[in-house]
């Protein structure tokens, strides 16, 4: 976290600075910097160079160069306030910011303003899924694509930029929603792209598409409200309708282990096992005319499943 909000892996971007040099920039005392940067060099986010230089290692490196990654790392600083007091946040006697972060999530309503700081770092970190989604999917066949809880747009964009015939119809709350409509204007997109507003826990599902999108929807919501969302999109689609579930999962490869022990606080309704995960969801639209179903596991850093 220190860090990010330092900035010290974007100065270190064009080479390696000193100890004195990083100090000076982000006003630090040199004996706390060295201190900062000796945990980073320890947690392999830095290297140690000759000269009492530092500089980038592999993985700040690859932080840099994943789009919203950094800002999901700032969101953090919510976490961490929950976890003042672990005891307590582990028994549930705390009222967690996270609850008011997200509160549409929990049954509140959404200000303005917290509505579009979620869509925002939503937005920005919809980079981390959508091209990896994309590739495991076949959208050939797709005429209208219905992106329920699509947020400013994101993942719509991406899909109309590589898949020119796709209709695209967006659904999610009346405080969120309008906020695509200058994406898909900016891309050109504004022509073959419609945006309704509702939510999904009391109004029904928009009608007209053969597609229906779920992108990292049902992670943070109970069984409960999964299993109603995933039966009013089941009702809204056409008979050879196709419903995509794209969402972050444990049961992660071993390369992936650290990230998936820390995911499960922020999204602390992820599923246990990917296939156990995949079953359930499957069990909840149930029906006679579910013809066919697959879990895909794209390579992406972040273990999400589709």
């Amino acid at each position: 976290m220190a860090l990010v909000q330092f900035d010290i892996f974007n100065l270190l971007l064009n080479g390696p600075k000193t100890l004195e040099e990083l100090a000076e920039t982000c006003k630090v005392p040199q004996d706390r910097m060295t201190i900062l940067l000796r945990a980073a060099v320890a947690l392999k986010l830095l290297r140690s160079k000759g000269g009492g230089r530092f500089a980038l290692s592999k993985t700040s490196a690859a932080l840099l160069g994943v789009p919203g990654l950094s800002d999901m790392i700032r969101h953090h600083d919510v976490l961490y306030r929950d976890l003042s007091d672990p005891a307590a946040f582990f028994r549930g006697e705390t009222q967690t910011e996270l609850a008011d972060f997200w509160p549409y999530v929990f049954g509140g309503e959404m200000e303005p303003q917290a509505a579009k700081t979620y869509s925002d770092l939503m937005a920005r970190s919809q980079e981390l899924v959508a091209e990896d989604t994309l590739r495991s999917l076949d959208l050939s066949t797709v005429g209208t694509l219905l992106d329920v809880g699509g947020g400013s747009g994101a993942f719509l964009e991406h899909v109309g930029r590589a898949h020119p015939h796709v209709k695209l119809m967006l659904f999610d709350l009346e405080q969120v929603a309008p906020t695509a409509a200058p994406r898909f204007a900016a891309a050109g997109m504004d022509d073959r792209a419609q945006i309704a507003c509702g939510s999904f826990k009391t109004d029904a599902i928009p009608e007209g598409a053969d597609s229906i999108s779920l992108i990292r929807v049902l992670y943070d919501h109970t069984d409960e409200t999964v299993a109603m969302l995933l039966a009013k999109c089941w009702a809204s689609l056409p008979v050879g309708g196709r419903l995509i579930i794209s969402e972050p999962m444990s049961g992660a490869p071993a390369q992936n282990r650290r990230a998936m022990s820390i995911s499960p606080f922020t999204h602390w309704r992820c599923a246990r096992e990917k296939r156990a995960q995949f079953r359930k969801f499957r069990r909840f639209v149930a029906k006679p005319a579910l013809t066919s179903s697959r879990l895909q596991n794209p390579p992406a850093p972040l273990s999400h499943a589709v």
